[in-house]
């Protein structure tokens, strides 16, 4: 494929685009990932939160039985 070529073929997909940030800019009310896909919107902040629960649990659970306390 040549150059010119390519870049026409590139540069189809920008009308699309552009539609699609327009139907979301006109829209007035509050739109989280509106056009997005369930991983980057739900699993990875699902994940993110199981991973700090795991460690969170059992640092609380130290502290509030006084286990590795440093006295000095």
């Amino acid at each position: 494929m040549s150059a010119t070529k390519a870049v026409s073929a590139w540069a189809a997909g920008w009308p699309k685009l552009a539609a699609v940030q327009k139907a979301a800019q006109t829209n007035g009310g509050f739109i989280h990932r509106r056009f997005g896909d369930a991983v980057t919107s739900r699993y990875i902040p699902l994940g993110l939160a199981c991973a700090s629960t795991v460690f969170l649990v059992p640092g609380l659970f130290s502290m509030y039985l006084g286990i590795n306390k440093v006295d000095e």
